[in-house]
C-alpha cells in the first residue's frame, strides 16, 4: 500500500504541476487584494481551489491508461480493493493540505483586514467547510465511473467524466453561495458533511466495482 501511494505521489508533481500552483498563486493574490485593497475574502474562490486540486487524482488516472499503469498493476502483489483505496487515501491527504494553507493564509488576511473577531473567524470556517465539500466531489462521482469502465481509452468513462467535471466546475459557485448561508453549523457545514459521507460510500461502491471488472 505505502508503494502506491508513493506512486501517487510522484504521479501527481510530474503530471499536475499546474494544479500545485493553483492554491499558492491564488492565496498570493487574495492576500495582496485584502492587504493593499482590502477586499473581503467573502467573494474570493476558495472552492475553486478546493475543486481544483482535488480533481487531481482522477486528472492522473487519464496518464495511467496513456502509460498501461492500470494493466501492469494487476500483475504487482496488490489488491483491487489497494487499488481503489490509494487513489482515496491520496485524495484525502490533498485536500487536507489544500485545507492547511488555505486556513493559514484566510488567517493571516484577517489577522490584517478586520481582525480575528468572533463573526470573521466563523465566516471564515463556513467558507473552508464549503470548500472542503467542493474538493471531495470529484472523487465522489468521478471515480466510480472510473472503475466501473477502467480500460483503456474507454470514450464512455471520458465522456461522462468530462460531462461530471464540467458540472461540479460550472456548479462551484452557486454552491459556494449557498453554503454560506446560516450559521457555523449551517449550510455548508451540512454540505461537508453529506460529502464526506458521500465520499466513503463512493469508496466502498467503487472497490465493489473494480472487483467486479474484468481488465
Amino acid at each position: 500500500m505505502k508503494g502506491l501511494l508513493v506512486k501517487e505521489r510522484y504521479s501527481l508533481f510530474n503530471t499536475c504541476k499546474v494544479f500545485l500552483l493553483i492554491p499558492i498563486v491564488l492565496n498570493i493574490v487574495l492576500m495582496i487584494a485584502v492587504m493593499v485593497k482590502r477586499h473581503e475574502i467573502s467573494g474570493f474562490p476558495v472552492g475553486l481551489i478546493f475543486v481544483m486540486m482535488g480533481i487531481m487524482p482522477a486528472s492522473v488516472i487519464n496518464q495511467e491508461m496513456r502509460s498501461n499503469w492500470h494493466v501492469g498493476v494487476l500483475t504487482m502483489p496488490y489488491t483491487r480493493t489497494q487499488i481503489v483505496s490509494a487513489k482515496y487515501i491520496i485524495t484525502l491527504i490533498i485536500i487536507l493540505l489544500t485545507l492547511l494553507i488555505n486556513a493559514a493564509c484566510l488567517g493571516v488576511c484577517l489577522a490584517f483586514s478586520s481582525g480575528l473577531s468572533a463573526h470573521s473567524i466563523v465566516e471564515t470556517a463556513k467558507i473552508l467547510f464549503s470548500g472542503i465539500g467542493m474538493g471531495l466531489l470529484p472523487t465522489i462521482i468521478i471515480m466510480p465511473l472510473t472503475f466501473k469502465f477502467y480500460s483503456n481509452g474507454n470514450g464512455v468513462r471520458l465522456i461522462m467524466s468530462a460531462m461530471f467535471g464540467g458540472f461540479i466546475g460550472g456548479s462551484n459557485a452557486m454552491i459556494m453561495e449557498n453554503a454560506q448561508h446560516g450559521g457555523l453549523f449551517g449550510n455548508g457545514f451540512i454540505f461537508m458533511c453529506i460529502t464526506i459521507v458521500l465520499f466513503f460510500v463512493s469508496w466502498g461502491v467503487s472497490i465493489l466495482l473494480f472487483r467486479k471488472r474484468d481488465v
